[in-house]
């Protein structure tokens, strides 16, 4: 449906050092329990139980029960309305283990990086989530190729209520990645693993679209100011016949990041265009930004030509109380 207004919405944590989330029992839906998110789960425990790891399958029902929150407290206010897009990111990082940074035994195996993403995805595809654009944060996961342990880092991207969706991988590691730097993948000529990224980024579109608008997703250091990965994607796209609804930008650039601020210059959002960016580095002074760019250039965009941005805001606060000190923020806006 065309949608007038955009909400968006974020669950602030840390993620750099993610910390345990407790016991799995105590997220489950009890006997009785009527609520819609309790059948969304109940409907989808197998895919759930797919996931081996009970860190991993915690924070997938914590996932869906944050969303539910948010969904709920939306229904509640004038957000509600259909004619609004919902559009929800959690930080780079939230699926990995507490001790994934400083042992590479604890990180998820590739089954269950990929299994987080089928029960997101399957318990999404449910009509409460409706009107919603969702970036469950990333999956970092250890894939084997050729007998060597490689770490991926993958973000998905997803229309709720339908099976839309985009994955994302991150092309360059940074520190935060904890990975052994001749396992970072910043080299081509790594041909194993920099060409097992391009097929996860490569099997699904260059871009999600919903009710007419445009997403893209990036993660963390593909979108800096020398990289800019989303942005030279989007500029290469002028001779693919099938993208053409893109060559100008996107309606949206998502990042998820954990120690990444805004690079003007990187910004694929195209004019009156918005980059909305969530990060997970609990030092950075700002975790959440949304700017609306007045003017994109993509000519030249190879040099870096300069993009100008101010930003539109309206805020509104929304304190989640069932995780902590947690924050979920909203900003609303109308084309």
């Amino acid at each position: 449906m065309p949608y007038t207004k955009f909400a968006f919405f974020s669950y602030r944590c840390a993620t750099v050092v993610n910390s345990e989330q407790g016991d799995i029992n105590q997220f489950w839906p009890q006997l009785g329990d009527t609520s819609d998110i309790a059948r969304v789960i109940n409907a989808n425990r197998d895919w759930i139980e797919l996931v081996q790891s009970d860190d991993g399958k915690t924070r997938v029902l914590k996932t869906l029960i944050i969303l539910d929150e948010a969904r709920r407290w939306v229904d509640d206010h004038y957000y509600g309305e259909p004619n609004t897009l919902k559009i929800f990111v959690i930080p780079e990082f939230y699926f990995r283990p507490p001790t994934a940074d400083i042992d590479d035994e604890k990180r998820y195996t590739e089954y269950d990086g990929y299994n987080i993403h089928l029960s997101l995805l399957r318990a999404l595809d449910d009509p409460i989530f409706n009107h919603w654009v969702i970036v469950p944060g990333t999956v970092v996961s250890t894939a084997q190729l050729s007998k060597t342990n490689f770490t991926t880092n993958i973000g998905i991207l997803i229309e709720g209520g339908t099976n839309n969706y985009i994955r994302v991988a991150k092309h360059h590691t940074s520190g935060e990645d904890k990975v052994d730097s001749k396992f970072q993948g910043d080299d081509p000529n790594n041909f194993s693993l920099f060409e097992y990224k391009r097929y996860l980024i490569d099997n699904t579109d260059l871009f999600l679209s919903v009710g007419g608008k445009t997403f893209g997703l990036e993660i963390c250091k593909d979108y800096s100011e020398d990289l800019a990965v989303l942005k030279h994607t989007v500029a290469d796209q002028k001779d693919q016949p099938k993208n053409q609804e893109i060559v100008n930008g996107l309606d949206f650039h998502l990042l998820t990041a954990a120690g990444m601020n805004i690079n003007p210059t990187a910004v694929a959002a195209k004019t009156n265009g918005y980059i909305f960016r969530l990060d997970g580095y609990k030092l950075l002074d700002s975790h959440l930004t949304l700017r609306k760019v007045e003017r994109q250039v993509f000519e030249d965009v190879y040099r870096y030509s300069k993009l100008r941005t101010d930003q539109y805001l309206k805020e509104a606060f929304y304190d989640v109380d069932s995780f902590g000190t947690k924050k979920m923020e909203a900003f609303l806006n109308t084309y």
